[in-house]
């Protein structure tokens, strides 16, 4: 009697419990049509005149992965740097802002100064700060799941102090590996120059990107170029965050800036500022002559123009709503 109750009990765990399990379901429920759901989704009828989308977890998280590792649109945060084989560190407040176009602002503001200080250049420059904007490409790497290879042109660069007419339209570009991890955090892998041993040096870089979800759904790209003064800028505004960077190539002057968006009162506010020129009177003042991050954190269509001294800042690129966190081709 015993034997046969534990022969049941072990039929019934078989049945119930040792079948291959299927991966959960996550539902979705969004307004589209059914000629517009994608193939191989199941559709069932909604609320409200709604479809719900039946996705297999495992199309989830590849579509998020692939959003991530594209880069377009993204907000990503630098937790630290290793280089070579000595131990992580950050020195730096590192904001890389990529809308979905492909165009970026990467600043790397030097933790020394408090909030608020101007910071003085070039003192920090060779150690903990840097700045560049331009165009990013990333591409899946083949048969090697959730990683990608990334191109960065720089069209600016702080590190090129002065520029001539002829080095005016050249760029430069590094290039790195990214690893996706569990948690959507990226491990960047590269080589580049590194002012401290004065050579190029292997390096490691974990990124987190920020959750654009939580703030305006909107993606702005605001350009400055003149080649009779060669001055060169550049302003990225994705979701609550915005950053811009403007370059006279002519004496090496650099103005940098990062604006975060306030959710509790929906004001904008300038979190962190650079210029080369500490002898500057009123720096609110000064800042919104050189870069016009304020005026790029308003509402903006495509085409929008400023002029500030004579310097032409032109809206190149903008979306919203559903085609917020769709890359661009």
């Amino acid at each position: 009697m015993s034997a046969h109750l534990n022969l049941g009990r072990l039929r019934h765990y078989l049945r119930y419990h040792a079948q291959p399990k299927q991966p959960p379901v996550q539902s979705i429920v969004i307004n589209v049509s059914e000629e517009t759901a994608r193939k191989g989704m199941e559709l069932s009828p909604a609320a409200d005149g709604k479809v719900a989308l039946h996705v297999r977890h495992e199309e989830v998280l590849r579509e998020d992965a692939e959003r991530t590792l594209s880069l377009r649109p993204s907000v990503l945060e630098r937790k630290c740097i290793a280089w070579e084989f000595k131990e992580p560190e950050e020195k730096t407040s590192t904001l890389a802002v990529t809308s979905p176009g492909g165009y970026f602002v990467d600043i790397r503001f030097d933790l020394a100064p408090q909030v608020g200080e101007l910071q003085s250049y070039p003192a920090h420059r060779k150690l903990t700060y840097w700045a560049f904007a331009g165009i990013v490409e990333s591409t899946p790497v083949d048969k090697i799941p959730y990683t990608s290879h990334a191109k960065w042109t720089h069209t600016i660069d702080t590190a090129l102090e002065t520029l001539s007419d002829q080095d005016f339209n050249k760029n430069h570009s590094d290039e790195g590996d990214l690893f996706l991890l569990h948690n959507s955090n990226l491990i960047e892998v590269g080589s580049m120059d590194n002012p401290e041993l004065g050579r190029e040096a292997a390096y490691k870089e974990h990124w987190q990107p920020q959750d654009l979800r939580l703030g305006p759904q909107e993606a702005v790209v605001v350009k400055a170029e003149n080649l009779e003064i060669l001055v060169k800028g550049l302003i990225i505004r994705i979701g609550g965050y915005c950053q811009g960077l403007v370059h006279d190539g002519v004496n090496g002057k650099i103005h940098a800036e990062r604006w975060i968006l306030n959710s509790a009162n929906g004001e904008w506010h300038r979190q962190d500022q650079f210029e080369t020129d500490e002898s500057k009177g009123d720096a609110d003042k000064e800042a919104s002559k050189l870069l016009p991050c304020k005026w790029a954190c308003e509402k903006r269509v495509l085409g929008d123009k400023a002029e500030i001294d004579h310097l032409i800042w032109e809206v190149i690129e903008a979306s919203s709503g559903e085609d917020f966190l769709k890359k661009q081709r």
